[in-house]
């Protein structure tokens, strides 16, 4: 007889051998026989084969497939029809040792997967067991995971209720924060958007109470929850969430250091409500936005860009501006700049641009630190990449010049300069369109301040002529920095030198119309009014084009001809060359430059005025008077000066070379000093004139003839009116005297003449012949004399060419012979210098008609 005690022990060490299933085909031989037990309708058996499953599945993975391989999903899912309590426990346990194993449930037909969350939903619903409340709310959890349609099948409202009830009811954390995950993953079902935020048990308050009990499981899926609701922008959700403080309670998490896991949501959930005015007037309002403030000032690396995103989205609500101003905003937008990406850039960037609509804040973010930033952003070369925030700096820098007047100086006060002058230069090829347009809009703003000497170089210079050459659609801009510069001398002579009258010249001769190149005319008119550009447009020949253009390309515009004039009245040899007549007003002061028949004979484009290859038959009469002015007409009750005192005058007057005039300020009636001006070249080489060194000293011989007969002149016959006759006569008796001196008289007229001119020629070296130099002249030669000592001498007076003749004009007012007391009437007359010197002759009289006939061919 064994002992109870041995016996026992003889009977565990049985049970100790027969449960290990040391043996791999009894373990599957009695597992597919317990599963084929599963269809017993003895609920007794199927108690103890189910649980005896559970218990060999439970840590054992092989055994779990291999169960799953012998089709025990399916038995499962009958059973969980019995009603039976303790069956439905562990079925549904051992469906969630399957639905929980990824392997596992993808094995599973979805058919099956269907059943089953119909029959574990219908039990999460009714049953109020614990265990079978918390065993399905796993299922439920991990089949919403698996599959969405397996989430759109189980989501229903019946199902948010029930979550809420247990949320709010149910003390235990693991099932809370199960029930809290299943209902983040019933909000992805599409239905839920519409349906939810209606529901009557659903509580926005309910989960910012588990979002602050302190729990980090419950925390963690009530913050992803709410990050979920407020992704559905819609406004009423948003609202609530507002009114329920979510925004405080999540700007709490981000404010704390240990919570830095939330953040990224917290940010993305606030700054979506906060795109609803209610919301935003509510969070600018509490201390966790004035804790807010201060935290970005120096928050980590990583919540710059979400912090920039909460102050853009604040930003955008313009009746918030002044709150902002009030808590310094702006100060702590700009501190975001001390870490520089693409997020950030665009962001804040986005900020200021807002908060420059508030005039004061504005004013408190200009300053040269933020300029010194924007320009070095824009310069960087990675600006302009796929994220385009250079541009973005730009827009920026633009609105400070646009609106803030000390833009300029900040910029150059930051040494940024330079910077915004190579971004210019790659503006055109890195930037948009209206980036571009903007880049030319700053560069306008500094050219008009007081700090354009910073962007006056060569580089800069021959950049905007470059760009204005190539320019299309922003011509008139580029034109406007253009005729800015212009402005300063330095940029005028830089601009000669560059050739930038070339390209305005092209501009006009690409034009097809007159309305295309009104603005270019226009522009050009104004450069004219500056006298080392005309004296540069008179030397490029550019006169010429103008007239082409007026005469072939049908320019016939007002701005053509004043343009032309103003070249006129910069050069007097141009505008008798042109014109073949100078009138009263065209006083020659100082240089002047008569061509002889013979060379404006020939055809303008074969013309061209070489001292070196001209026959001695074609001399060129010259005029330089570079230190002789007219006299200033007395005061009537001054007595008249003596000769020794005019002669003072006369010499040191205001027209000096040098003095009195700047050279730089518009001068419409000034000639050129420095170059002698002539029909120029066009495309077709029309004009040239080269000075030469023999004519550049000053005519002494002429200027003492017209000092001898000023003072003749103002000793017998004082300033009036009513002397012009005598005094007209009296200068042609002094003409005829000084060009009729020659000794030779047994030589014909016409042959001595010749003889003089060459003569003239070869001791000069030269054919411009000063006209001082004379003894003999005709018609051309005394018209001209009379001409330039009129001028002196304040007799106004013309100078004419009709055909072959050269003759003076001069305007008398008279009486009408019909009536003594009638209006007083202008009448012309004609200078007679060759035949009976000083007779007036009535310029539409026969008279006239047969002197111009005789004067062609009449040698003194």
């Amino acid at each position: 007889m064994i002992p109870k005690k041995d016996k026992d022990k003889k009977d565990g060490e049985g049970k100790k051998q027969e449960l290990p299933f040391q043996s791999v085909v009894y373990v599957t031989d009695r597992v597919s026989t317990m599963i084929d037990l599963l269809d017993s309708p003895e609920v007794k058996v199927l108690l103890r084969v189910i649980g005896t499953l559970n218990r060999s599945a439970t840590n054992n993975d092989i055994a779990l497939s291999f169960m799953v391989n012998c089709g025990i999903f399916p038995k499962l899912i009958k059973l969980l029809q019995l009603e039976d309590i303790y069956t439905t426990r562990f079925t549904l346990s051992m469906i969630e040792k399957v639905v929980t194993r990824p392997e596992m449930i993808s094995r599973i037909r979805l058919a099956d997967l269907f059943v089953v969350a119909n029959s574990v939903k219908e039990k999460y619903l009714k049953l109020r067991d614990d265990i079978i409340r918390t065993l399905s709310t796993v299922i439920l959890l991990y089949l919403a995971k698996s599959n969405t349609r397996i989430t759109e099948h189980i989501y229903s409202l019946e199902v948010i209720s029930k979550i809420m009830e247990i949320l709010k009811d149910d003390k235990d954390l693991n099932l809370a924060a199960n029930n809290l995950q299943l209902l983040f993953y019933m909000l992805d079902a599409n239905r839920a958007e519409k349906e939810v935020i209606h529901c009557e048990d659903f509580s926005i308050q309910l989960l910012m109470c588990l979002l602050d009990s302190g729990q980090e499981m419950l925390r963690y899926w009530s913050v992803h929850i709410l990050h979920k609701i407020a992704m559905w922008k819609i406004s009423e959700t948003l609202i609530i969430l507002g009114r329920e403080k979510m925004m405080q309670a999540m700007m709490k998490l981000i404010l704390d250091a240990e919570n830095l896991n939330y953040s990224e949501i917290c940010f993305e959930a606030i700054y979506i409500s906060l795109s609803e005015v209610e919301n935003a007037e509510i969070f600018v309002k509490t201390l966790e936005f004035v804790r807010f403030l201060e935290w970005v000032k120096t928050s980590p690396k990583v919540l710059i860009g979400p912090s920039s995103m909460i102050l853009k989205s604040l930003s955008d609500h313009e009746n918030l501006l002044q709150v902002l101003f009030d808590f310094s905003a702006e100060v702590s937008a700009v501190s975001l700049f001390r870490h520089l990406n693409e997020s950030v850039i665009l962001n804040v960037c986005d900020v200021i641009i807002n908060m420059m609509r508030h005039k004061y804040c504005m004013e408190s973010m200009a300053s040269t630190h933020l300029m010194k930033i924007l320009v070095e952003i824009a310069h960087d070369d990675r600006a302009f990449a796929t994220i385009p925030y250079g541009e973005k700096a730009m827009l920026v820098l633009h609105r400070f010049f646009q609106y803030h007047v000390n833009t300029a100086k900040y910029v150059y006060e930051s040494g940024s300069m330079g910077m915004l002058m190579d971004i210019f230069e790659k503006a055109k090829s890195k930037m948009t369109k209206e980036g571009y347009l903007r880049m030319i809009q700053i560069v306008q703003h500094i050219v008009k301040s007081k700090y354009s000497h910073a962007m006056m170089d060569i580089g800069t210079i021959q950049l905007i002529i470059t760009l204005y050459s190539e320019a299309t659609f922003e011509e008139t801009m580029i034109m406007t920095i253009m005729e800015s510069f212009l402005e300063n001398n330095e940029f005028r002579e830089i601009f000669l030198e560059r050739n930038g009258l070339d390209v305005m010249m092209e501009k006009i001769r690409k034009r097809k119309s007159i309305e295309s190149s009104t603005q270019v005319l226009l522009a050009l008119k104004k450069l004219l009014t500056y006298s080392k550009v005309g004296r540069a447009f008179v030397d490029g020949g550019y006169i010429s084009q103008l007239r082409y253009f007026k005469e072939n390309l049908k320019f016939n515009t007002p701005i053509v001809e004043e343009i032309i004039e103003m070249i006129y009245d910069f050069c007097l040899t141009l505008k008798f060359f042109y014109k073949k007549r100078l009138d009263e007003n065209d006083r020659i002061r100082d240089q002047f430059i008569l061509i002889p028949d013979a060379i404006c004979a020939m055809p303008l484009s074969a013309f061209n005025v070489k001292a070196n290859k001209l026959s001695d038959r074609f001399p060129i009469y010259t005029v330089l008077l570079r230190e002789l002015v007219t006299l200033e007409q007395e005061s009537k009750a001054k007595s008249i000066m003596d000769v020794s005192q005019q002669k003072q005058r006369l010499f040191a007057g205001s027209f000096a070379r040098g003095t009195g005039t700047n050279e730089d300020q518009p001068s419409r009636f000034r000639n050129l000093i420095d170059h002698p001006a002539g029909a120029s070249k066009n495309s077709d080489e029309a004009v040239s004139v080269v000075m030469q060194s023999d004519w550049c000293a000053e005519d002494t011989t002429l200027a003492k003839v017209i000092t001898n007969i000023y003072e003749e002149i103002h000793q017998i016959h004082p300033c009036s009116y009513e002397k012009i006759p005598s005094r007209v006569s009296l200068i042609a008796f002094n003409v005829n005297n000084f060009l009729s001196n020659w000794y030779m008289s047994h030589i014909h007229p016409r042959h001595a003449f010749e003889f003089h001119i060459r003569k003239l020629i070869r001791k000069s070296g030269s054919n411009f012949i000063p006209i001082g130099r004379l003894k003999l002249g005709n018609q051309c030669e005394r018209a001209l004399m009379f001409k330039v000592i009129c001028d002196q001498t304040k007799v106004p007076t013309t100078l004419c060419k009709e055909g072959d003749s050269y003759f003076n004009e001069i305007s008398l007012f008279g009486n009408n012979k019909s009536s003594s007391n009638g209006p007083m009437i202008q009448k012309r007359f004609i200078v007679d210098l060759m035949e009976n010197i000083g007779t007036l002759i009535p310029q539409d009289s026969q008279e006239a008609e047969l002197y111009l006939r005789r004067n062609r061919t009449h040698f003194c």
